[in-house]
């Protein structure tokens, strides 16, 4: 079916109930000839009665609605419209349709200004866990309604003068949404949809996704109603046509379930399966086992028994909530025909209620734990969330100059390259001896010299201790997994059983003896996708090559580590800056800067003559011959079963791509390596080294100040070339191309893309013929660093660090979350921007702190922090560490200042104190020559930091104190050490923690604003209202309203520890305990206790007190504080005995 105009209407009818003018608002829908119309705070019954004939009605009523008036929210739908899916959610709040590639969401959140927390609560989360179970699911998301609520300021004109709506800022900003009034008619037109006497504002809305809004218009609807209605008419088609595909191509990525790592029914069957298999093994001929037969057999039993037990999980509730759901439609049929049926209606939305309330205390206890165990797990989600916003279905391509559409043409097309860049491509074959024209090349490298013992080493069994190793602590446990399912979380769950060990080893060396993988396949799934911008261009997708983890681990890994360990830092060029563990990038980027420096010269003399060749290979992982590095580990002198313990790795590999979850034929891997595959990037440098020291040979180089001669520099394939003379280019692209002869490999020649890149210097600026080739340029980007022949380096590196932290921090600036949680966004994704940089470049200190109008990072950073809280706490608290009592807030300066001091100790070093770099290069020499006279040359980054970060937080040696720290009567350091060891709480209890030892928490004293109220103002006995000023002692102990509650919480403790309890020490966790068990529980239950004071709205002593045994039981019931439930069942005990008293 295809739909010319897509039509939506919403409206607000103001709680009608009479017939006669529910049939008014028929006629009025039917002139505006919508195909969907969103009906808030209208007479369910009268909805079903009138709409039912003409239109798909879906109805949700507000709890206990038959007792009022059974008002709630009706979506009217036209009947040629097919609905595929409907979500009824959240009390009469929430009703979600999908039809074809639309999915519609019907939003009505709570009203009111005294519901202000609640509607931020629904749009960050209620409505966001919803929308999130279709997230991706169809092209178009539309979302329309009352949404008592507004996202600009200028769409409030009211006496109250309230703020935007953050929570619904946010919500349209995670899901891509746009206001398609302003869309249409402009960021700056200014409308009301509602005006009363006392406010005018714009709170009914239709957002989407899609810029195919052609109108929108608010529109009087002449039936008295306070709200205007919204229309908005779409230029989308409802497809609903399913592209037919082949039903044996189509791939269906599974995964095992999370959930069932703790499953002890699932563990156990597992373990039931792999013992029985061990014994069978153990009364067969050894000799004659194959252990690829009993590996893929118990792989395929794992996989079986996670499916049927999950379903197991899932079945029995599913089955229920399908004959509720009948049921309930049933009973919305006899409303529909006038039947008094609402009791029958409530009666089973009660029982389908039941259901959920048991599906979401598992998710909440799951939810709970995770928020507990992880503090920044929502700032984690949402950045999982931005990550790939942009994924979605591949539609067409583009290869070369033809355009492919559909599933199955963009399947083949990509195949076929795949197939053209896989093939052997070599002339001479495989096993032939090396031909004169490799020889030269091969030549250059030297044998590798193993001692006896090392050749042992390097081709000893893989053993269960090596594997052990790398799974507990070099592998992302939750990594994309092959077509087995099984990631690196379960192989870490299942390691800890005997036989699975006893199978996975055997079964690695096994192979490893025969030379293949026996009976299991050795295929790697390629998934197409598209990146952060969605185009049509074959070589800008994103190729995510995923293979199965037990061969990635147990072979992959294992043989790169050796290689790594025993053989690259003997053969690889001290120039080739990967994977070699005494240098890496930055020691690339340093010696680039030295030399950059240099050739930028001084005023007096100018320019040194010189240039910097960018030199970039395409596709050079898949482009190397297979033959050519099989050569290259011959002339090593590698061992014979270890280079076959590679080749084991490459027989028979094959890719499948997998594009829309249609997958092509698999494609045998003749050439290259897979990307993304362990020994891929040691393999390739081990092939590129040739190269390098015949250019090495070659080239006269340039000499630096520092007695340095510059000649080569690579990061992988990305080489660096350093020009003494331009007559040195022909003899560069002569030997270059010798060498794409030999290796397969080939550098990028089409000066479109501007891979190839010049930096000239001197006299080199005026050179005119400069090969095609080369694209000649005044700045280039290495590895993310800027060098230029013009201008300021520092500057002009941070310019680039302060554009990406701004973009970074104004794309988060809605982030949800505590303080603490805001603090480590920051440690954590803003100023890592800076630390690259500022291991290289002694960036300027405005650039941190700002000057003038000038923005700074820190300032900024600083904002983000702190946006809308009453009040900062002192600098040197947010820099203090957090075992100190303060946030651990990174100083950005300080911080980058010790990148850089340890990167100029280890240049000097290098360069045996050569006092030239002091001058030309760091400027400054007195911070770094402090640090040595410490007898801190070797010190690494983290401690240079905590040395020059004591000048900030200290005075003299004494921590400067905070204002509430200057309390004298305060065991601070005890206070600092309970805050640091407080377990069991979530983020927001953690930082009302911090706050309230602090005396931060917004209470009347500390409010600052003009006119502020600063008494109390609670509602006492007998209708007296508390006058006095509310300060932090006032609202938790002195008020008669909370007093008497914080009074009993002082008996707990006492009782509890054994001792008495001051205010102040339960006010700042400032009391100990000689067991520390004990201690622990007494201060997760003081704040625990206080939380609930703060933020409860009542005085009722016997309801908190109901809760915290709830608390206790629900760290019973998830075994948390694992080694202290006898003191959580004594401290039950006392708090159930003195709920009574």
């Amino acid at each position: 079916m295809i739909q010319e105009y897509f039509k939506v209407l919403s409206i607000n009818a103001s709680r009608i109930r009479n017939l006669g003018r529910i049939r008014e608002l028929y006629a009025f829908i039917m002139l505006l000839d919508a195909e969907v119309v969103f009906i808030q705070e209208i007479y369910i019954a009268g909805a079903l009665q009138v709409f039912s004939p003409h239109f798909q009605v879906y109805v949700n009523m507000e709890p206990r609605a038959y007792d009022t008036d059974g008002v709630g929210i009706v979506t009217i739908i036209k009947h040629e419209i097919k609905v595929l899916e409907n979500i009824i959610g959240s009390e009469g709040r929430i009703l979600g349709l999908k039809i074809a590639n639309v999915q519609l969401w019907h939003v009505y959140p709570i009203s009111g200004s005294g519901f202000k927390k609640e509607r931020e609560i629904f749009f960050r989360e209620t409505l966001n866990n919803y929308m999130m179970l279709w997230k991706d699911s169809t092209k178009y998301v539309i979302q329309g309604g009352d949404h008592n609520a507004t996202h600009r300021l200028v769409d409030s004109v009211n006496n109250q003068r309230e703020k935007f709506q953050d929570g619904l800022v946010k919500h349209l900003t995670v899901h891509g949404l746009k206001d398609d009034f302003l869309s249409v008619h402009g960021e700056n037109e200014i409308c009301y949809s509602r005006i009363t006497a006392r406010s005018k504002t714009r709170i009914d809305y239709i957002f989407s996704n899609t810029k195919k809004c052609m109108e929108f218009e608010y529109i009087e609807t002449q039936l008295n109603f306070d709200h205007k209605a919204c229309w908005a008419k779409y230029d989308i088609e409802l497809v609903y046509q399913k592209e037919f595909l082949p039903r044996e191509r189509f791939y269906k990525s599974w995964v095992i379930p999370k959930n069932l790592e703790f499953d002890q029914e699932f563990l156990n069957c597992v373990k039931f399966v792999l013992e029985r298999t061990e014994e069978e093994i153990m009364q067969l001929d050894w000799e004659k086992v194959d252990f690829s037969y009993f590996w893929g057999r118990s792989k395929l039993a794992i996989k079986k028994i996670a499916k049927e037990r999950q379903a197991v999980i899932v079945k029995e509730v599913n089955e229920q909530l399908n004959v509720l759901n009948i049921f309930y439609l049933g009973t919305l049929e006899k409303i529909k025909d006038g039947v008094d049926a609402f009791e029958e209606l409530e009666s089973i939305k009660s029982k389908l209620n039941v259901i959920y309330k048991a599906r979401a205390e598992q998710a909440v206890d799951k939810l709970k734990g995770t928020l507990i165990d992880d503090h920044v797990y929502d700032i984690h989600k949402l950045q999982n969330q931005r990550r790939f916003e942009n994924e979605g279905r591949i539609k067409q391509i583009k290869v070369g100059e033809n355009i492919y559409t559909g599933t199955v043409d963009v399947v083949e097309a990509i195949a076929g390259v795949m197939r053209e860049e896989l093939k052997v491509g070599c002339d001479e074959p495989f096993e032939n001896p090396e031909t004169p024209e490799e020889a030269v090349f091969l030549e250059k490298l030297r044998k590798v010299g193993l001692s006896r013992e090392e050749k042992m080493e390097l081709i000893a069994p893989v053993s269960e201790e090596e594997i052990g190793i790398i799974l507990n602590n070099e592998v992302d446990k939750d990594s994309s997994p092959g077509e087995d399912g099984i990631t690196y979380r379960f192989m870490k769950c299942f390691w800890d059983m005997p036989s699975y060990r006893f199978l996975y080893v055997n079964y690695l060396n096994y192979i490893r003896e025969i030379g293949n993988f026996g009976l299991e396949s050795n295929n790697g799934i390629m998934v197409v996708k598209n990146k952060k911008t969605n185009t049509i261009e074959y070589k800008k997708k994103r190729k995510l090559t995923k293979v199965n983890k037990d061969s990635n681990l147990g072979l992959g890994k294992v043989w790169t580590k050796r290689l790594k360990k025993l053989v690259l830092p003997k053969v690889l060029p001290k120039t080739q800056f990967n994977c070699q563990d005494e240098v890496n990038i930055i020691d690339e980027l340093r010696e680039l800067r030295n030399l950059n420096q240099f050739l930028l010269g001084d005023e007096t003399h100018g320019q040194i003559n010189g240039t910097i060749l960018s030199i970039d290979f395409d596709n050079a992982y898949r482009s190397t011959y297979l033959r050519w590095f099989n050569l290259v580990m011959k002339a090593l002198g590698l061992p014979q079963e270890f280079v076959d313990w590679f080749w084991t790795m490459y027989k028979d590999l094959s890719v499948t791509i997998v594009v829309n979850s249609f997958k092509s034929l698999p494609i045998k891997v003749e050439r290259g390596f897979m990307e993304g595959s362990p020994p891929s990037m040691a393999a390739f440098v081990l092939c590129l080294a040739p190269l390098m020291v015949s250019l090495e040979e070659v080239l006269e180089g340039i000499q630096t100040g520092d007695d340095i001669n510059h000649k080569v520099k690579a990061f992988a394939d990305d080489m660096k070339l350093c020009l003494a003379d331009p007559k040195e280019i022909p003899v560069v692209y002569d030997l270059i191309c010798k060498f794409e002869a030999v290796s397969g490999m080939k550098m990028h020649r089409d000066p479109r893309r501007e891979k190839c890149q010049a930096l000239p210097f001197g006299t080199h600026r005026d050179i005119q013929d400069w090969p095609e080739w080369v694209t000649v340029k005044d700045a280039i980007k290495v590895v993310g660093a800027w060098f230029s022949n013009i201008g300021n380096l520092e500057k002009l590196n941070g310019d680039l660090v302060k554009k990406v932290f701004f973009d970074t921090l104004h794309k988060s600036w809605g982030i949800r979350g505590t303080i603490q949680q805001k603090v480590y966004f920051v440690n954590t994704y803003l100023f890592s921007k800076v630390w690259y940089i500022s291991q290289i470049f002694d960036l300027d200190k405005k650039l941190f702190y700002g000057s003038g109008r000038e923005k700074g990072i820190l300032t900024q950073a600083l904002k983000f922090i702190w946006a809308g809280e009453n009040e900062r706490c002192t600098r040197p608290l947010q820099f203090r560490s957090k075992d100190k009592g303060g946030l651990g807030l990174i100083e950005p300066y300080v911080k980058a200042k010790a990148f850089l001091v340890k990167n100029m100790v280890k240049d000097f070093k290098q360069y045996e104190f050569n006092h030239w770099f002091l001058e030309n290069i760091y400027g400054d020499q007195q911070i770094m020559l402090e640090i040595m006279n410490q007898g801190k040359a070797e010190a690494q980054v983290k401690e240079i930091y905590q040395i020059l970060l004591d000048k900030v937080v200290s005075n003299n040696g004494s921590i400067i104190p905070s204002r509430e720290e200057r309390r004298s009567q305060v065991k601070w350091k005890r206070s600092w050490k309970n805050q640091s060891n407080l377990r069991g709480v979530v983020p927001e209890e953690k930082m009302f923690a911090w706050k309230l030892c602090q005396d931060l928490l917004p209470v009347g004293a500390r409010i600052h604003r003009a006119n502020a109220e600063r008494r109390c103002l609670a509602i006492l006995d007998m209708g007296t209202t508390c006058l006095e000023v509310q300060d932090r002692e006032h609202f938790f102990r002195v008020c008669e309203l909370k007093g008497q509650i914080y009074r009993r919480l002082e008996m707990v403790l006492c009782k509890f520890l054994g001792k008495d309890v001051s205010f102040v020490e339960v006010i700042h966790l400032s009391f100990s305990h000689r067991n520390e068990r004990k201690l622990r529980i007494a201060v997760w239950f003081a704040v625990k206790w206080l939380y609930k004071m703060w933020i409860s709205k009542n005085d009722n002593r016997l309801q908190l007190m109901m809760e915290m045994l709830k608390e206790i039981d629900w760290n019973v019931k998830m075994k948390r504080f694992s080694r202290s439930h006898g003191e959580l069942s004594e401290l039950r005990e006392i708090v159930d005995t003195m709920k009574n008293t």
